[in-house]
């Protein structure tokens, strides 16, 4: 099953059901790159020891970003059967870090994944926005300082976000205790955009 942005969230719970019961799960990654040329003495060699080997491609693969991620999750269904879920989630960097994220393409492996009918549409379009544990950690600690800004979305996605916390502001102005209310027309990047801005404003109105 493929799965972007664009349905990601309604099926994530679903999928951690899975994973939490699973026996085993195996994962497969495509990178826009694998070896970096720009590093020096980073080539593979059959002298390498495991961890030698690991070092080098981690390195390496630092200069690329994650495109598809595939997922395998197997159940066991009795004691001679088990039962294999697949997904392919496709991937971008997200844009809601301080600095923009940049990254290397190798030819041969944009080649590669082209060969073997990759989905350029779906990485750039709707892949699923993606932090490393640096930058989300960097993203934290400008959100709890009140110092992040969203300075990366498109002017059209600033026009849908704008008329997503104009409605909400209305709506609350009248909403009673447990009222809720459902925000149309945004995708899970959209959706994530709007709880900070929203929720500045209105924390700051209660302060």
């Amino acid at each position: 099953m493929e799965v972007g942005a664009e349905g990601f969230a309604w099926r994530l719970p679903r999928l951690r059901r899975r994973i939490l019961r699973a026996a085993f799960v195996a994962l497969d990654m495509e990178f826009t790159g694998l070896h970096s040329t720009s590093l020096q003495n980073n080539e593979p060699s059959l002298f390498d020891s495991p961890a030698e080997r690991y070092e080098k491609a981690r390195q390496s693969v630092q200069h690329f970003t994650l495109v598809q991620l595939g997922l395998a999750i197997f159940s066991k269904e009795n004691s001679n059967k088990y039962v294999v879920h697949s997904y392919n989630f496709f991937l971008f960097p997200s844009t809601l870090g301080i600095r923009d994220v940049e990254f290397t393409l190798s030819a041969s492996s944009i080649q590669f994944l082209s060969h073997y009918g990759f989905d350029y549409n779906k990485f750039l379009k709707d892949g699923i926005p993606y932090m490393n544990e640096e930058q989300e950690k960097i993203l934290r600690e400008h959100l709890l300082a009140g110092t992040w800004k969203v300075c990366s979305t498109s002017s059209a996605d600033r026009d849908v976000l704008k008329k997503a916390i104009d409605e909400v502001t209305s709506w609350i102005a009248a909403a009673k205790e447990e009222d809720t209310m459902i925000l149309q027309d945004l995708n899970g990047m959209k959706q994530c955009l709007s709880y900070t801005p929203v929720g500045c404003e209105w924390l700051c109105s209660f302060l």
